[in-house]
């Protein structure tokens, strides 16, 4: 991964930037037959912890939206713990954020449909871990 941070950064041509990338894949153990089928290769590095957060956000009010309801606040403890619940597959992305933030949220959505709630603040109760609702 250093070494395509390294041709990413000093490589401003496409064209070389790939060839380059392909031949330290190559270093690597990957198979040069396979690599020659590759168009194009993209650096895709690990994102920032503030960009993992604003993902959650996203990711949080959508899965609401999906039922109705309008996420007005959610506080900051409740994004920590899903960021807490993804370290441990923080190597690999923020793919299984989404189902962790459905996990966590998922038994509030429940009673705050149950009480009609189209608009809610969602906040994390420190005793139980679990995320309360109230209407916004």
């Amino acid at each position: 991964m250093e070494a395509l941070r390294g041709i990413y950064g000093d490589t401003s041509d496409p064209m070389l930037r790939s060839a380059r990338a392909r031949d330290a894949m190559a270093r690597e153990g990957f198979e040069k037959a396979l690599l020659a089928r590759i168009d194009e290769i993209l650096l895709m590095d690990r994102l920032k912890g503030v960009d993992v957060a604003e993902i959650a956000c996203l990711q949080l009010a959508k899965h609401w939206r999906q039922y109705g309801i309008e996420v007005s606040y959610a506080a900051p403890e409740v994004l920590a713990e899903a960021l807490q619940r993804n370290r441990e597959f923080s190597e690999y992305g923020v793919r299984q954020l989404s189902r962790l933030i459905q996990e966590l949220t998922t038994p509030s959505i429940e009673a705050a449909r149950r009480s009609g709630a189209q608009r809610v603040r969602l906040d994390l109760d420190q005793s139980t871990g679990r995320v309360t609702v109230t209407q916004a």
